[in-house]
């Protein structure tokens, strides 16, 4: 695009940082745009307004606010646009920034395109511009030092001006006894020459320059680039040395190189002799340092050099970069004499002349620490933190950001930057105490928080944010390249510097300061223009200088003034160029030639006129012919002209038939996640051409061997494209190429993937509509997003610094309630009753028929003002606590829902009883339950509780009301009439008489009962059970058969046991029978019963006496804990009622007596049929298969006896066999 004498290039399709658009304009002799009028404003922002609006995309320029004005580093040059301007800026666009930079971007007013302000980070579209004269310099680019050279030249001897190939850092000398070398290295041809100069002072460039040599000290030594100083003297060697590099093509300055002397010095013999700290709280240890030069890294040991302070293991102490001891909580093992030791360092970009830098180790420095253990405490970040070192922190070095806090450990600490994700490669050290940014970088800067969680007591937690504001020496972002340039004509030469604090910037030629020349030469900061180029006077070795306090930069080139003759002994056009009917012919005309020629095309002898509508000539010199005809067969001549002379070369190019379309790709829509077809297929000559099919989208060309998206294939027999797994990013142009060696063609079709809408953008939040708990929020919606169907809700959801998790805050806003007048993709909603003293960040998510998009970016915070506390607490408790006392509990509220510092609570009581009297009333702080003391007299009354919560702005609302009853007495009666029954062998039933329960009695209410016992032979064989509740008995467990036991009871309630009951000796039964029935036999009986018999058990020694049997039987499948029991007397028979028929059961029997159930017999398996009749089996029955063989017994033996019969009549007749 041209306008007014100007190129302009709108890089569509290519978002990249400032710094990256810098380089590519200068990659092709162009720069970012300069805006220097209201009409080049006009031109930009229309462009722009007709093929970039839908897209919503920043465009970077050369902008940059400097001191309220805009410098354009594009042409050098600076204006002044107030930001009320809205003919240049948009309305809405926020407070500047010092640096930022200037970018055309949509309004969110008016949907127009104006200037906004960015800080270059962030990735955009951008302009390139160049001026109309100039850009022959696109080409001259390709120039070197061979151009115009005749073939066959040795180009490595072609003279070339010295470049410098080493870097040169600031040097700190520390020991005099070793030789100083610095070198400067540079190439060129002839080989470069090297003097130096040295200057006191870099930060006054007026000091006398002295050029040294082995004349001015014979303890300089010079040996091509390389200066060594023998016993270097800080009197007479110390400044800012230089090289210069020359020979035949100009010369060259080095980067200043610093030459200083370190030192370290002792530590002062009154240095800090002792520390007392208080037992639970924290204290540091100043190091107190020696003077020195130029830093100091700092450690610590603890009474003996084999003592390291090591803080990544002992989480109590903390060494910060400014040298000092930090302990969270100290504790008498922390007592002790510490040692500072201190090492020399250099300072960011310097370098010690040693490899064993002095070290110096301070007196012991005693701490002390008495008293007793304090309470519970923190966190309390310390005043020195949060620290930022270096100071000040610098762009291309580790940062190193440190937190710090009193409190009882452990502690949590944890970091959080605001509207970012932390720099790449940031990592913490010290459980999170110190955050490193290596290597950081400009983007880095930005608002960072250290927050810290006591993790034990009461979890108390603190903050600290900093903003980190990074510095930098000058860099430059492209570096000058050389330039072969016609004589006579205009050079623009561009040096752009990142540097904070900014730059300033001077010119050298042959390493002489370059002045500005009006009419010839113009110098505007960072830009050279020379107007008219002549080889006599500008020919030569060129340098930019971008210095700041942190240091300086150069970059350098060489100019060569170029005059030759027009020729094409090295580019001759080809012999012929075959090309086919319809398509287009491209033929390359590159002469070498200074000043640039004028190209002049002849067909058949006659010059192709300027108004040809099919052949014309670029601006480069290349023909282009569309649409060939058979009339354009025949010899082409590019001849080349300028003041030197001329050059021709011809070619000839002959036609053939061309390719046509059978069937071309057609617009269609396709549904997210599914596959789409595009059809291309040609008609050609098979077979005198070959072809092939490429694809293109938004103008770029798809690799289809190698993506997982695309893939070239057939459909009914014709050609396309498969669009595979179509995602809304493949939504665009998609341009089939068929394309021979002469010949291609191409046809487009759009393609629409539709689906649920993607992410809304520019989410933030515009003021408070009413209320200091209600926010307005405001989104873009670009229509292009809804992916084939409108929107029709909206969702917005927050986070707060209180949670994790996005939760939705308004559900289902209908899109047409977001609109606003006049401002089309703009949307907003107004969220009410937010909560306060919450930081929230708010997303957005759209909503059409086909689903729920993706949520947006978060906005930036926003932060409720505080209010008073919006909940009331409700009491928890009913009593509890011990005797004298009202405890009262309550659930406390979310962290969320404290709505402002200085939160806590205030408790109100009275008794229940004494409704005339007025509450009493205390503030207790942030703790979730509190006691009063109402005294002893006061035990286990009724009292009315209700509790308010409150903060800095004032007091929430008071909670319900609640019942509390205070806290119980001990009991002043014990139960009594103790008596003891066996129940078996191991278990005996204790009773007593209940005590009263009432307050007078209890001083409270029965919580139950303990009994309690232990062994009159064996005081050892102790226990215990509680019966809760008011009762008059209680079973005792697990004890010996036949043994005597003493127990007692207590009754107990809140506050603990009554006195103890009178003892009581019981004694349990003998044992249980120690053998169970044997054959057990069952028997027909009825239809619904059977007969059981058994065989009974004999009673042995220490055996309680027999009192009779029991049975238990139930269905297979099913517990024994549901079996039917049945318990008989001392006999050996007896019923079953109530038997189902063709069911299996399970049979066991036991004897009983007053010890408790015997053994158990073995199963028998049982079952009743239908005729009556009885099927037992004791031994192989399989209880899963659930069946019974049901044959009778006298058929089970006649099946025995003729099993036996064939059994030997088998037998006798293979022994008949054996004997024939």
């Amino acid at each position: 695009m041209t306008h007014s004498a100007h190129c302009y290039k709108f890089v569509f399709h290519e978002a990249v940082s400032y710094e990256e658009a810098s380089i590519s304009c200068q990659a092709v002799g162009s720069g970012l745009v300069s805006v220097n009028n209201i009409q080049e404003h006009t031109f930009i922002t229309q462009y722009l307004n007709r093929h970039a609006v839908q897209s919503g995309m920043g465009w970077y320029t050369s902008g940059q606010v400097v001191s309220s004005v805009i410098r354009w580093f594009g042409d050098g040059s600076q204006s002044v646009y107030d930001q009320s301007d809205y003919m240049f800026w948009n309305q809405d666009t926020g407070s500047y920034f010092e640096n930022d930079r200037v970018v055309y971007t949509v309004s969110e007013t008016s949907n127009k395109y104006g200037w906004s302000k960015l800080s270059g980070y962030e990735r955009r579209n951008y302009i390139c511009e160049i001026p109309l004269n100039e850009v022959y310099r696109i080409v001259q680019l390709e120039r070197d030092f061979d151009f115009g050279v005749p073939p066959g030249t040795d180009i490595l001897s072609l003279p070339k001006g010295p470049v410098l190939i080493n870097e040169m850092i600031d040097l700190v000398v520390v020991d005099s006894f070793r030789p100083l070398v610095i070198d400067c290295v540079a190439t060129g041809t002839p080989q470069p020459t090297y003097t130096w100069n040295v200057r006191e002072s870099s930060n006054d460039p007026s000091n006398d320059v002295r050029e040294i040599n082995t004349d001015t000290s014979s303890r300089y030594t010079f040996s091509n680039g390389r200066l060594t100083i023998t016993d270097p003297q800080e009197s007479e060697d110390a400044g800012i040395y230089q090289c210069k590099a020359e020979n035949t093509e100009g010369s060259i300055l080095s980067p200043p190189l610093s030459l200083s002397f370190g030192y370290l010095h002792e530590f002062s013999p009154n240095q800090q002799g002792s520390v007392e700290a208080v037992q639970g709280q924290g204290t540091f240890l100043s190091c107190n340092p020696p003077s020195a030069k130029p830093g100091l890294v700092y450690t610590w040991y603890k009474d003996t050099i084999n003592n390291f302070i090591r803080p990544e293991l002992d989480k109590f102490y903390f060494i910060s970069s400014n040298g000092n001891l930090y302990l969270s909580e100290t504790q008498r093992n922390n007592g002790g004499n510490y040692f500072c030791v201190v090492t020399l360092v250099p300072n960011p970009g310097e370098q010690l002349t040693t490899n064993q830098p002095p070290s110096r180790t301070s007196r012991a420095i005693e701490l002390r620490v008495p008293g007793n253990p304090n309470a519970d405490f923190g966190p309390i970040i310390h005043p020195d933190f949060i620290a930022v070192f270096p100071k000040p922190p610098l762009v291309g070095h580790d940062v190193r950001l440190e937190c710090f806090a009193y409190g009882s450990v452990p502690l949590q600490y944890s970091w959080y930057r605001e509207g970012a994700d932390f720099p790449p490669g940031t990592r913490f050290l010290y459980d999170n105490r110190v955050l490193v940014i290596p290597n950081a970088q400009m983007d880095a800067a930005g608002n960072y928080t250290c927050t810290v969680l006591k993790l034990t007591g009461m979890r108390n937690v603190d903050s600290q944010k900093i903003t980190l504001n990074l510095e930098s020496k000058p860099y430059f972002i492209y570096p000058m390249r050389n330039i072969h340039a016609d004589v006579g004509s205009k050079l623009t030469w561009r040096c752009e510097a990142r540097a904070t604090p900014r730059a300033t910037y001077t010119w050298y030629k042959n390493s002489n300061i370059l002045e500005r020349v009006p009419g010839e030469i113009e110098i505007r900061g960072n830009v050279l223009t020379i107007v008219n180029l002549d080889k006599s006077k500008h020919e030569g070795m060129y340098q930019c200088e971008a210095k700041n306090v942190h240091g300086t930069a150069l970059t350098m080139a060489q100019l060569r003034v170029l005059s030759i003759v027009p020729t094409f002994s090295k580019y001759p056009l080809r012999n012929s160029y075959q090309t086919a009917q319809g398509g287009n012919l491209t033929i390359p005309c590159t002469p070498e030639a200074a000043p640039h020629p004028l190209i002049t095309w002849l067909h058949n002898g006659q010059p192709i006129g300027v108004g040809d509508q099919r052949r014309y000539v670029t601006l480069d010199g290349t023909l282009r012919i569309t649409d060939v005809q058979f009339s354009d067969q025949g010899v082409y001549t590019c001849k080349a002209e300028n003041d030197n002379g001329a050059d021709e070369t011809s070619t000839r190019v002959s036609v053939i038939t061309g390719i046509q379309f059978l069937r071309k790709p057609q617009d269609q829509n396709v549904r997210v996640n599914q596959t789409a077809f595009l059809f291309c297929d040609v008609s050609y000559n098979y077979g005198e051409v070959d072809l092939i099919y490429s694809w293109k989208f938004n103008g770029h060309l798809i690799d289809t061997d190698d993506h997982p998206y695309y893939r070239k294939g057939a459909s009914n027999s014709n050609n396309g494209l498969y669009i595979i797994n179509a995602q809304y990013k493949h939504t665009g142009q998609y341009e089939c190429v068929a394309q021979t060696v002469l010949v291609s063609i191409s046809a487009a079709a759009f393609v629409e993937v539709t689906g649920p809408p993607s992410a809304p953008a520019g989410v933030f939040i515009d003021r408070n509509p009413d209320g200091n708990n209600t926010v307005r929020l405001m989104w873009t919606w670009n229509p292009a997003a809804n992916h084939g169907f409108p929107v029709t809700y909206f969702d917005i959801e927050a986070r707060t610094d209180f949670s994790d998790k996005w939760s939705v805050l308004k559900h289902d806003i209908p899109q047409h309630e977001t609109l606003i007048q006049n401002m089309d993709m703009k949307r907003f909603y107004d969220l009410t009753e937010l909560l306060p003293h919450n930081s929230y960040r708010f997303r957005v998510r759209a909503k059409n028929a086909m689903g729920v998009g993706l949520a947006s970016e978060p906005s930036i915070k926003y932060r409720v003002p505080a209010a008073e506390p919006e909940t009331a607490p409700s009491i928890t408790n009913t009593g509890g606590g011990v005797e004298g006392v009202l405890l009262m509990e309550w659930e406390p509220l979310p962290r969320s829902e404290e709505a402002g510092p200085g939160f806590g609570y205030k408790v109100y009581w009275r008794l229940e009883a004494e409704t005339q009297k007025a509450f009493k009333e205390e503030i207790v702080g942030n703790v979730s339950f509190h006691a009063v003391t109402v005294g002893q007299d006061n035990y286990y009354l009724r009292y009315v509780v209700k509790v308010q919560a409150y903060n800095d702005e004032g007091f929430g609302p008071i909670g319900p009301q609640a019942v509390v009853y205070s806290a119980e007495g001990m009991p002043v009666i014990n139960p009594l009439n103790i008596r003891c029954d066996a129940v078996n062998a191991t278990a005996v039933v204790v009773s007593w008489d209940p005590v009263p329960n009432n307050r007078e009695s209890l001083k409270g209410v029965v919580a139950g009962y303990e009994v309690m016992y232990y062994g009159l032979d064996d005081a050892d064989d102790t226990g215990g059970v509680i019966v809760y509740g008011q009762t008059d008995h209680g079973v005792v467990i697990g004890l010996e058969p036949n043994t005597n036991y003493w127990v007692y009871v207590v009754v107990f309630n809140g506050a603990g046991p009554s006195v103890l009951s009178e003892i009581y000796l019981c004694e349990t039964s003998l044992y249980p029978p120690g053998e169970y029935p044997h054959f057990v036999d069952v028997y027909s009986h009825g239809p619904n019963s059977v007969r059981v018999k058994w065989r009974g058990v004999m009673q042995v020694a220490g055996e309680g006496s027999l009192v009779g049997y029991k049975l238990k039987y139930w269905p297979v499948g099913d517990d024994i804990r549901t079996a039917n029991d049945t318990e008989v007397d001392k006999v050996f028979e007896t019923e079953l009622y109530g038997i189902l028929p063709d069911v299996i059961y399970n049979l066991r029997i036991m004897a009983v007596n007053d010890g408790g159930d015997g053994k158990k017999s073995p199963t028998v398996y049982f079952t009743l049929l239908k005729d009556g009749s009885v099927s037992v089996d004791q031994s192989s029955f399989d209880p899963s298969t659930s069946e019974i063989l049901t044959a009778e017994a006298s058929c089970i033996h006649h099946c025995l006896i003729l099993l036996m019969l064939c059994f030997w009549t088998c037998m006798l007749y293979y022994s008949d066999l054996t004997l024939l």
